[in-house]
């Protein structure tokens, strides 16, 4: 709401701009200085608008709400504003003073812009730090922290528009010169911020991400980008030659060479489980004549996606032990696959892992999945990342890296006894399925190229059973991490780039070889519900069934978190409602029905997936349970790669109150075999 409110205030000034310029000539000369003052400072006013739109933005509050979990992240956080805030101030002003010599300039207005729009632009990057701490404040803690940024903003308007009389004052007791002391610190600041923040993002940007946080990372980077980009404007200025623009034509023309996006793989060869033999391995672990086979698809959403799927995977798994040998498999996408990998790989760790605590697959899963992933993430990509764009030849690191690497990270700090278990070779957990069963998970993923789904999986991916799907390990026959494996499906959109499927490093002969060098996207493009996986595993599990004379009872757990699901949309009598599309709509109707049609598919698959159960034959032994989020007041969790302490209460609170009766009707269904 704040972006859309801003948005139309400068759309409402830009009008008044046109219309002030034909009524007054004189205001019309004073309005296009003040765009040459604005156009000259573009850097720093750009630098304020990405400032603004991190901090309000629904991840930018859950972000600011997350300072008050811990002290350190404050005071570093509070440590980048007040650099972008001076770097913003000084830089503007620096280039107006080399261009705009004083005696080029005539009359109080010029004056006025002048030395105005700098301090305006340093204040605004406070100013919009105390609104993103004040939307999101809700404990002592947090008015403090308002309360150290107003006191901030206060100390810096009175520095820069009082320094002259500071210094004139001060001169008579120091005799210091406080114009070149001045300079000296602002570029000192410069160059030890890009020195110092560059080498830590190169040699450990999940460390940098993990101990800054992502918005203060992004802070510091425009601290960094600001002097740099300054001095190429004044340059562009003075020189008449385009510096930025060259730059981002080398980016373009290098862009066909240096895609560092390749996705990791490990020397093994990746085993996999043809259908038929993972479906006899699965019954040897339910050798009751009518057998409870549980299928669960689980939706994308980022980090809250992933969270809330572990949370209720593991918690029914406390409750029912035998749930893992039910649970054939887990259709997943995006941060709904995340989630599951977390919980799939608890499965196949020891198993007296969780011998002795009752909560204990919910809560680890739930420790892997609360640090901030989207600071190594940011780390990377503004960094590493960045500089990788100007390079003719790929061999940097990039960001898909940091956040996998994040995961497994974080996996070893919550489970040191199981080192390393989230970044072992994927399709190797599936290795002892005789022994103990360890349900299948299909991550699914889009493919760039056509446009069809690709999924990775232990299991082989068949065409009879999933229509026009590839399957990941025919094009890219190596293992991959864990990590890699889930992040195939989750790859948040420019958040993770495109990764480039490549085949070149691997020893193994691949199947479709065609396809090497191809490119993988999230699998929320495809279809972001997991449904539509899931419904073509189950058709087939029926067939088969029935083929060999087996009596199913089907158990089909969907898990959403999209709030905007109305109540009713598995109902009957269901109406949808929506708001008619008016203005600008000529040029707006295919971009909104594009980003609609997707989710549109994702609703579909799941009703699809809800009306097989209403549809199996015999109906009083197939069950439909829908775990999903709920629109509440106040807070709600943002998609993306970082939750506060508060969204994951949230997120657990929609199990245990929302949820609740969804969750003790499955947990009865999977004790007596019958739906309630």
């Amino acid at each position: 709401m704040n972006i859309i409110l801003l948005l139309a205030s400068l759309v409402f000034i830009g009008l008044m701009i046109v219309v002030a310029w034909f009524i007054n000539n004189k205001l019309g000369e004073q309005i296009k200085f003040l765009l040459d003052v604005l156009f000259y400072t573009r850097v720093s006013v750009v630098g304020i608008v990405l400032g603004m739109l991190i901090l309000l933005i629904d991840q930018g509050r859950d972000l600011a709400i997350g300072l008050t979990d811990s002290y350190s992240r404050a005071f570093w956080f509070l440590l980048a504003v007040s650099l972008w805030a001076m770097q913003s101030w000084y830089c503007a002003r620096k280039i107006l003073d080399r261009i705009y010599e004083q005696s080029e300039l005539t009359g109080k207005w010029q004056h006025f812009v002048v030395s105005a729009v700098p301090r305006i632009l340093g204040s605004m990057a406070f100013l919009f730090a105390i609104i993103s701490l004040w939307q999101a404040a809700d404990s002592t803690v947090g008015y403090v922290y308002i309360t150290i940024t107003i006191a901030m903003t206060v100390v810096f308007c009175v520095l820069v528009i009082y320094r002259r009389d500071i210094q004139r004052h001060a001169g008579r007791i120091i005799a210091i010169n406080f114009e070149k002391t001045l300079f000296h610190i602002m570029h000192g600041l410069a160059v030890v911020t890009i020195v110092v923040f560059s080498c830590w993002a190169f040699i450990s940007p999940v460390h940098m991400g993990f101990t800054l946080g992502a918005g203060t990372i992004a802070f510091i980077v425009m601290a960094s980008v600001i002097p740099v980009g300054t001095v190429m404007v004044y340059y562009t200025v003075k020189q008449q030659f385009p510096v930025v623009l060259s730059l981002l034509l080398i980016a373009m023309i290098f862009s066909r060479f240096n895609d560092n996006h390749a996705i990791r793989s490990h020397a093994l060869e990746a085993k996999r489980i043809p259908p038929d033999t993972a479906f006899n391995q699965w019954q040897q672990h339910n050798p009751d004549q009518e057998k409870q086979l549980v299928l669960v698809a689980t939706a994308g959403g980022g980090i809250r996606a992933a969270y809330w799927t572990a949370t209720i995977l593991g918690a029914v798994q406390d409750e029912y032990p035998d749930f893992r040998n039910k649970l054939f498999a887990i259709s997943g996408v995006s941060g709904g696959t995340v989630g599951a990998a977390v919980f799939t790989t608890l499965l196949a760790q020891d198993p007296t892992l969780c011998a002795e605590s009752k909560n204990c697959y919910a809560e680890k899963g739930q420790t892997v999945l609360s640090k901030d992933f989207l600071g190594p993430t940011v780390a990377s990509m503004l960094y590493p990342d960045f500089i990788q764009r100007l390079l003719p030849l790929a061999g940097l690191p990039d960001r898909a890296r940091a956040l996998e690497t994040s995961w497994e990270t974080s996996w070893n700090d919550t489970l040191p006894q199981n080192e390393n278990a989230f970044g072992a070779a994927f399709t190797q957990q599936w290795s002892n399925q005789n022994k103990n069963w360890l349900p299948l998970l299909l991550s699914n993923s889009t493919h760039e190229e056509t446009g069809a789904r690709i999924i990775t999986s232990a299991m082989r991916i068949d065409r009879e059973i999933f229509p026009d799907t590839n399957d990941f390990f025919d094009i890219v026959p190596c293992d991959i991490p864990v990590s890699t494996a889930a992040h195939n499906s989750a790859r948040f959109t420019y958040i993770s780039p495109a990764g480039r499927i490549s085949s070149d490093r691997c020893q193994f002969e691949a199947k479709l070889p065609s396809l090497n060098n191809t490119h993988l996207v999230d699998g929320g493009y495809f279809e972001n519900y997991g449904a539509a996986s899931a419904h073509d595993l189950l058709r087939w599990l029926s067939k088969k069934a029935a083929q060999e004379h087996i009596q199913l009872k089907p158990i089909v757990i969907q898990i959403s978190n999209d709030t905007q699901i109305p109540e009713k949309i598995l109902s009957s009598d269901y109406q949808p409602t929506a708001v008619v599309a008016r203005a600008v709509n000529e040029t707006l109707a295919p971009i909104k029905t594009m980003f609609r049609t997707r989710g549109a598919r994702g609703v579909m698959e799941l009703i699809n997936l809800y009306r097989w159960t209403e549809d199996y034959p015999e109906n009083n032994h197939a069950c439909f349970f829908h775990f999903r989020f709920y629109k509440t007041r106040g807070l709600e969790p943002a998609l993306g790669w970082v939750l506060s302490r508060k969204s994951q209460q949230w997120i657990r609170d929609h199990l245990d109150n929302q949820n609740h009766e969804v969750y003790i009707s499955l947990i009865e269904a999977l004790r007596s075999g019958q739906c309630s």
